[in-house]
């Protein structure tokens, strides 16, 4: 009884902090991100590192953005990331390296409060992976 209380009290407690003064705009999500994501498919455990120059639209392109994976590929990257919820700050997107084969799919995400973090989960070639993103300018 104890562990369904306090889960029920963090479940909460963290919808409340998300939705107080949590209000966001398109806008927000622009700037310079250090973006991480892990992930697990068929061919085991990955990773991919990128650094995602995005405009004011939420778009991003191969001429200022890319990416480096666990397999050692490095390549440019350009997509987008949408604003799906203003009030709840969360964004849905795509990551597509220009030398991959797959975008990863930003599913659901949602930018922290003070607007320089974000976290969130996706797919890539029918697996998951979680990422988060941390403003660096």
């Amino acid at each position: 009884m104890k562990t369904f209380l306090s889960i029920t009290a963090v479940a909460t407690m963290l919808a409340t902090a998300q939705t107080a003064g949590a209000v966001c705009s398109q806008r927000e999500l622009a700037g310079t991100w250090a973006s991480y994501a892990v992930g697990a498919n068929v061919r085991g455990d990955y990773w991919l590192q990128c650094t995602l120059r995005i405009d004011d639209r939420g778009k991003f392109t191969a001429a200022s953005s890319n990416c480096v994976a666990s397999s050692g590929l490095q390549s440019p990257a350009e997509g987008s990331l949408t604003v799906a919820n203003l009030k709840f700050c969360s964004f849905k997107g795509m990551i597509e390296l220009t030398k991959g084969t797959a975008a990863n799919v930003i599913n659901h995400a949602t930018l922290a409060p003070d607007k320089n973090m974000a976290g969130g989960i996706g797919t890539f070639e029918g697996s998951g992976f979680s990422f988060n993103l941390v403003r660096v300018k």
